[in-house]
């Protein structure tokens, strides 16, 4: 009976610790002293097809641009880019009509887009890491032109610091 004692004592006693330890660390991120949010790493995820391979978000140009490698098996043609976050009255839209060779991407290909923003960039006033909702709309090579292709959405996100 003595060593299972011991061993709850022990248990206890660190377990307040932790629990002391716990409570320091959230009052420090509460008042932020520490923004947990440095800890996370910028990035751009448009999924395997569309692989984005660098990006900015440029408040001085009013545009986010990102590089998009095309890993589908065929061409694409890039309909529409919308860009918006919850600070946005209205999303940043690129709109490339069709048809024609601005939106399309052949297969490996590195194609650079470019979304003008107006003055939505200037509403966020923030020097933290800020996420941006991407939304594209394509059509693969050899389904014909809209409005009969058939044309399919494909969703992302973009997590930087504005430059």
């Amino acid at each position: 009976m003595r060593r299972a004692q011991a061993a709850v004592e022990f248990l206890m006693t660190y377990g307040w610790a932790l629990l002391g330890i716990l409570l320091v660390v959230s009052v420090i991120v509460y008042f932020g002293v520490i923004d947990p949010n440095m800890f996370v790493p910028e990035r751009c995820e448009l999924g395997y097809r569309l692989a984005c391979k660098d990006y900015m978000v440029s408040k001085s140009l009013q545009q986010v641009n990102f590089l998009a490698v095309n890993n589908f098996p065929e061409g694409i043609y890039i309909t529409e880019v919308k860009v918006f976050n919850p600070k946005f009255s209205a999303p940043c839209v690129l709109t490339i009509p069709g048809p024609s060779n601005a939106g399309g991407i052949l297969v490996g290909e590195v194609k650079a887009i470019s979304v003008p923003c107006s003055s939505e960039l200037s509403k966020i006033t923030s020097s933290k890491k800020v996420s941006f909702d991407v939304n594209i709309t394509y059509y693969l090579n050899g389904t014909g032109f809209p409005p009969n292709a058939l044309l399919f959405p494909l969703y992302g996100e973009i997590y930087t610091r504005l430059s």
